[in-house]
């Protein structure tokens, strides 16, 4: 890695060089240092593809699945034949898709238990105010249209 270093130190606009750099750090799941180099990657060069690529991959090894899908799609916006993207790609709309019906199904047992519940408590509101909030802490159904 001390080459890929030198040759920024050389020329500091050498995009391959950070790109070099921040597919070691992802090698090792350095991922902050990753996106780093990364971005710098595509700020010396704004074409490149797959750096926005390995930024997806990145961000759904992390389970950012939205923020991957979103890199995928630049990398196909600047190489539209790449194939490695593509499959990404699918792969990850693959997963968000399961996410997104998952999330439904918790959606509907809340709905559920809430139903069932709500008889037997005067204060069903403040249940659901509080289910709700603990459910969006938690990040489960944070996009979901049920709370």
């Amino acid at each position: 890695m001390a080459k890929y270093f030198e040759a920024i130190s050389v020329n500091p606009g050498y995009a391959p060089a950070y790109y070099n750099i921040a597919v070691v750090y992802s090698e090792f799941a350095r991922y902050e240092e990753a996106l780093k180099y990364y971005q710098a990657a595509i700020h010396h060069n704004k074409f490149y593809f797959e750096a926005y690529c390995n930024l997806g991959v990145i961000y759904k090894n992390v389970g950012q699945l939205e923020t991957a899908i979103a890199f995928y799609e630049k990398a196909l916006a600047v190489n539209p034949n790449f194939t490695i993207a593509k499959n990404n790609l699918a792969i990850a709309l693959t997963d968000y898709g399961t996410k997104l019906k998952t999330d439904a199904k918790v959606c509907s047992l809340l709905h559920y238990k809430i139903s069932q519940i709500s008889s037997n408590f005067p204060h069903t509101h403040q249940l659901i105010f509080v289910l709700g909030c603990g459910a969006r802490s938690y990040r489960l159904l944070s996009k979901s249209p049920c709370i």
